[in-house]
């Protein structure tokens, strides 16, 4: 099962209790996946489609039992796509027209609206009802093994800008594109698709969202000190072989016996540890010497080796 049905399936089995909840949660729902059947001399059914079977339970129970309006569910086989679609209907003129006013998205003078009602969407609960609607409706969440991405897919420009109005109140930061015929409402950061699934009360997905979390911070982090260890080595290397390489003409030439005992030391300690640390090397010379001056010194052999050769 996907991430996205996991959340819907955990979000159908909370029934808003409130009828200004109920209402504005069933408008999102209707503004992504309603449609209007013109029957012919001003008569038309209202439906609602959905391949989620949960969901279309909890709206059919909104309907008949918080705005009290008749409806019925039925399924179909999408055999092209190997899913079921179900219908919620309300094949009776008069209910649909009714239902339509409760979701203001029909006037008393027949005039249809599209944009997000500021009358349902007033206070803080129905405004998060609001967002349950829409993301039962049409609403996703990627795999948060391969990305955060969260979106809504909206079938007019007025109800995405709503639907952007909405979340901007709540600090969640979301975007919108145009995708063939649909708009599209979209958050990509990980802390905001938390805060919006927290809101809308998917909290077993919030869990499994933040585990995952977890386990890529710390892969990253193993990932992270384990290219900057490889780093650190390769850097060591690179300057042991400088470094032993200038020793070596040093002797070639018979100018190593004619440095400085302090040098000379150092020298010998580097030959016979080629890839020890400075760190390492401290240790060899018994702490004589701490690693400041250790690099010091062998610098300075460096530049005794490069002096020669420029020489010759």
């Amino acid at each position: 099962m996907s991430f996205s049905a996991t959340a819907k399936d955990e979000l159908a089995r909370t029934i808003a209790e409130k009828e200004c909840c109920a209402t504005a949660e069933l408008s999102a729902f209707a503004h992504v996946t309603g449609r209007i059947d013109l029957k012919g001399k001003g008569n038309f059914e209202f439906y609602m489609n959905t391949e989620h079977a949960p969901t279309a339970r909890c709206m059919l129970k909104l309907i008949k039992t918080r705005l009290n309006t008749n409806a019925k569910l039925i399924t179909k086989e999408n055999k092209l796509k190997k899913k079921h679609i179900y219908t919620i209907l309300i094949d009776d003129y008069n209910q649909s027209r009714n239902l339509l006013k409760k979701l203001k998205f029909l006037d008393e003078d027949g005039s249809m609206h599209f944009e997000v009602s500021e009358e349902l969407t007033r206070t803080e609960c129905c405004k998060i009802a609001f967002l349950r609607g829409s993301f039962l409706g049409s609403g996703s969440v990627s795999d948060p093994e391969k990305g955060y991405h969260l979106e809504f897919v909206a079938s007019t420009q007025e109800f995405a800008d709503g639907l952007l109005n909405i979340l901007s109140e709540y600090d969640i930061k979301a975007r919108d594109i145009k995708r063939k015929e649909a708009f599209v409402v979209y958050v990509k950061e990980g802390d905001s698709i938390i805060k919006l699934l927290t809101m809308i009360g998917a909290y077993s997905s919030i869990l499994e969202l933040e585990n995952i979390r977890i386990s890529k911070d710390m892969k990253n982090n193993i990932n992270r000190a384990a290219n900057c260890e490889a780093a650190n080595y390769s850097k060591t290397v690179d300057a042991s072989i400088k470094q032993i390489r200038a020793i070596m003409l040093l002797k070639e030439k018979g100018e190593l016996e004619k440095l400085s005992p302090s040098l000379l030391t150092v020298a010998e300690a580097r030959i016979n540890n080629k890839f020890a640390s400075l760190s390492e090397l401290v240790g060899v010379l018994g702490g004589k010497i701490g690693k400041s001056g250790l690099n010091h010194r062998l610098r300075k052999i460096c530049e005794i080796a490069d002096k020669i050769s420029d020489e010759l």
